[in-house]
């Protein structure tokens, strides 16, 4: 008996470390925690423009004000940044080109010049409508780092740390509460692509965090005996506030409510107004944020967004070709399991294969859902809008071709 009383506290760990949230938080930290440190500062899609709305936000302002039409920015950045900067400029789309941290990184690493100099950024159009808040962390790091006068390169390497954070510590809560699936998510979340964003300066960090979130939460509240009532209430419209603050496609994520069986209401009334209490939030909460940013000038070069607009209303059907050729082209499978660098940077093939593999397994035998063919056909519908309405939006913003659509396919997640 004695032996037993002093094997429990270790066997509560060993059971506690078996559990899949904790192993995905193991595993997100540790790998992430590579990424923070082996890829090199700016070398994740759109970093630098990322860190300057960090940077900015850091500084006071919400939002940067662009200089003219073409969506440049000219901001007062530290020395030791710029010198960072324009060690790694050459590397972007030149995935031949290679730096030596020994040599380029480290005279710089614990380097800390205070005195400032204008830096233009050009075309920064493709993060100005991004909520704050999916910057306010790295941005609250990087106050405090400078307020303790770390070096600029430690800087960026804390900025980074602080989105893993966030990036790993959301989805280990969405793992734990998700009623089934848990080794799905964990899988999805710990893709190269996915790790590779979450321990970067990218928004997207927080912005499939929190989808992961939001997903868990609707299939918690809907399988889990919830009762829809005032205390509910106000966890939906947080949740729906925050929807408003990722990206605008995953709006329709408010659309899983309807997977809560009505009986969990007092009333189909009470069960639908709850509902649409939810949906004007999020469209006033969006509103009150878009049209803030609207009115920054900035476009993008090269990109006819009316052209292709035009395009998809008068060509559904083929738009529709598009979209189905899209998701079945090898490149963007590739993309969503992992193409890093400034998405010029192929794995292996043995990756790929595992990776796909792994997914499989997990989806195979994550065991039942519990839910009703209804919830199941929401879940559906509401993964083809999201779908959709993402592949339409990197179509739109792509230069005026009528193929197929490339780039950034790791939103899908």
């Amino acid at each position: 008996m004695t032996l037993r009383k002093s094997n429990a506290p270790v066997n509560n760990i060993l059971g506690y470390l078996r559990e899949t949230h904790v192993i995905f938080l193991i595993l997100s930290l540790l790998f992430g925690t590579l990424f923070v440190f082996i890829v090199p500062p700016f070398q994740v899609p759109d970093e630098t423009t990322h860190f300057l709305r960090i940077y900015s936000l850091s500084k006071g302002k919400l939002y940067y004000n662009t200089l003219d039409t073409s969506g440049s920015v000219q901001i007062d950045m530290p020395q030791g940044i710029l010198k960072v900067f324009h060690a790694v400029n050459h590397l972007p789309f030149n995935p031949g080109n290679k730096i030596s941290f020994k040599k380029d990184l480290w005279p710089m690493f614990f380097a800390s010049e205070n005195k400032t100099e204008p830096f233009l950024l050009k075309d920064v159009t493709a993060v100005k409508y991004y909520h704050f808040l999916g910057y306010l962390l790295p941005a609250i790091v990087v106050k405090i780092s400078e307020l303790c006068h770390l070096p600029h390169y430690l800087i960026l390497i804390a900025a980074r740390c602080a989105n893993l954070a966030l990036y790993s510590t959301v989805i280990y809560y969405a793992v734990k509460i998700v009623p089934f699936g848990k080794w799905i998510f964990a899988c999805l979340t710990l893709l190269p692509m996915s790790l590779f964003l979450g321990a970067s300066l990218s928004y997207d960090a927080y912005s499939i965090a929190l989808s992961f979130l939001v997903v868990a939460l609707f299939l918690h509240w809907a399988l889990e005996g919830t009762v829809v009532d005032s205390a509910f209430l106000k966890k939906y419209c947080f949740i729906s506030f925050l929807l408003s603050t990722i990206k605008p496609a995953y709006a329709f994520l408010i659309g899983l409510y309807l997977i809560i069986p009505a009986r969990s209401a007092r009333s189909n009334k009470d069960y639908f107004l709850y509902f649409f209490t939810g949906i004007v939030i999020l469209f006033v909460s969006e509103m009150a944020w878009v049209t803030q940013v609207w009115k920054i000038p900035g476009h993008l070069d090269g990109i006819n967004s009316h052209g292709q607009l035009m395009w998809i209303v008068s060509h559904p059907i083929s738009f529709i070709a598009v979209l189905i050729k899209s998701i079945f082209r090898g490149h963007l499978i590739k993309e969503f399991v992992g193409v890093l660098g400034w998405l010029d940077t192929q794995l292996s093939l043995p990756v790929y294969i595992t990776s796909l593999t792994i997914l499989l397994l997990a989806t195979v035998f994550s065991g039942g859902s519990r839910m009703s063919l209804m919830q199941n056909l929401i879940l559906v519908m509401v993964g083809m809008a999201i779908t959709g309405v993402i592949l339409s939006l990197i179509h739109i913003s792509e230069p005026t071709r009528p193929l197929y659509i490339s780039y950034a396919v790791f939103c899908l997640k």
